[in-house]
């Protein structure tokens, strides 16, 4: 009986922004987190510099509008939704300088 070892991941950048919202650069693939913001809209319109530039303190791409099916009595719409997504202050977090915080 063999054992499998776990694959080994080689991470070349990474940037976390705060819970949740975070991306990364593999050999291979680039990695995006962000919560409640759909998967083709934040792999298509937001890469790795965006993250970059937020942590900085540079432009980036605060909010973005999204497509949603939502149900209303059963009926089904099709709503448009603006939603925040990138910011490096986390309300749960005190901040001692732009880079480092404690709970």
């Amino acid at each position: 009986m063999e054992i499998e070892t776990p694959k080994t991941i080689f991470i070349d950048k990474f940037v976390a922004l705060r819970s949740k919202a975070y991306s990364y650069n593999c050999r291979r693939k680039n990695v995006n987190v962000l919560k409640g913001i759909k998967k083709g809209v934040k792999n298509n319109e937001i890469n790795f510099e965006d993250y970059a530039n937020c942590l900085k303190g540079e432009k980036h791409k605060d909010e973005i509008t999204q497509n949603i099916l939502k149900s209303v009595k059963h009926k089904i719409y099709l709503q448009s939704v603006t939603k925040k997504t990138m910011d490096i202050f986390d309300d749960k977090r005190n901040y001692t300088d732009n880079f480092e915080s404690v709970p």
